[in-house]
């Protein structure tokens, strides 16, 4: 996916240890998979997340 999205493989790294990532980044993935940033993604408040 890395390749087809035009994303380097550190990036998936980072989504799978839910570190951050460019919105750029999040862009290319949703034009990659045909989809809308809520489909791949949710925001979640620090406090909310402890």
């Amino acid at each position: 996916m890395a390749n087809k999205a035009g994303i380097t493989g550190n990036i998936l790294g980072r989504l799978s240890h839910n570190e951050p990532v460019s919105m750029g980044s999040m862009e290319k993935i949703c034009k990659c998979l045909d989809c809308n940033i809520g489909d791949v993604m949710e925001f979640v408040w620090e406090n909310e997340a402890n």
